[in-house]
């Protein structure tokens, strides 16, 4: 089978599948952000990804057998982008953009588990050194919101006894509506203000390592975001327990990507089985 021939039958078996345009969708790079979100004149230009650093709550609760239900809560903040050194508190005095998420999801121990659900939020702080104190939310929640979008996916590892391993790959998949993103912050190469796009997504992949944290990532991210009652909020010394919860430090990327509309990939799966076509009679007539 040819090259041709391949593309065209995959891309078939992708129109046809039930969530197609989820299948298809398209990594954006050479992409533009502003942090103070006056529009795509004065923005920065991003190769691929902006940087994430926070931490973050993990919650494993056994449902039976190996099974178990997972959740997450997180605060980080976006210093810069494709880790330039340009830092944006700097470069765009007012613009903090720190974050807040939650998921929920399901695994097996010693396997891997799965995000299904949650929230992934955004937000511009126009007052600096506020994130990592006790103010909000660890101060990650603060300021302007830049965007509210919806979790559909992401996966990470567990051991044997239900501790996320540490130094492995997390990955979170969130998508934005129509209007979940405020205007003047993300733009495509062309200057399009994103928060006009239907099928934007957030693909953040993170590696993560288990930590003991500080009383404030303890008090604000544990006990006050994921609503921990255990050792360390109310009372007594938090300390991570294996199989249970554990505090985790995260260090990570966010990325954009595109879903084609699900008429403009039929179309184009239409016009490479026409070229498929046409091939086959060019080499009919040979």
């Amino acid at each position: 089978m040819t090259i041709l021939n391949k593309l065209a039958t995959t891309l078939a078996s992708v129109v046809l599948a039930t969530g197609a345009a989820q299948a298809a969708t398209v990594p954006l790079n050479e992409w533009y952000f502003n942090p103070v979100g006056q529009g795509f004149a004065s923005s920065q230009y991003v190769y691929e990804y902006l940087d994430v650093n926070g931490s973050g709550f993990f919650e494993v609760n056994r449902t039976g057998g190996t099974a178990v239900a997972v959740r997450e809560h997180a605060a980080f903040i976006v210093p810069q982008a494709d880790s330039n050194g340009h830092l944006f508190p700097v470069d765009y005095p007012g613009g903090t953009i720190t974050g807040i998420y939650e998921a929920t999801g399901v695994g097996e121990l010693g396997g891997a588990f799965r995000y299904t659900g949650g929230s992934l939020r955004f937000y511009q702080n126009p007052v600096n050194m506020q994130f990592g104190t006790t103010e909000g939310i660890y101060g990650a929640n603060l300021g302007k919101l830049v965007g509210s979008v919806r979790i559909l996916d992401g996966s990470g590892e567990l051991d044997a006894s239900g501790n996320p391993v540490p130094n492995t790959q997390k990955m979170i998949l969130a998508q934005a509506a129509r209007g979940d993103l405020a205007s003047g912050y993300f733009f495509d190469a062309s200057g399009r203000d994103l928060a006009d796009a239907a099928n934007l997504q957030f693909v953040l992949p993170m590696a993560y390592t288990e930590t003991n944290g500080w009383p404030e990532v303890v008090s604000e991210i544990a006990c006050e975001f994921a609503r921990f009652t255990g050792p360390g909020c109310g009372g007594g010394n938090y300390g991570n327990v294996s199989g249970e919860h554990y505090l985790l430090g995260i260090n990570g990327q966010l990325k954009l990507a595109e879903v084609p509309e699900p008429g403009s990939l039929a179309l184009f799966g239409l016009a490479l089985c026409a070229a498929t076509a046409a091939g086959r009679r060019r080499r009919a007539v040979h």
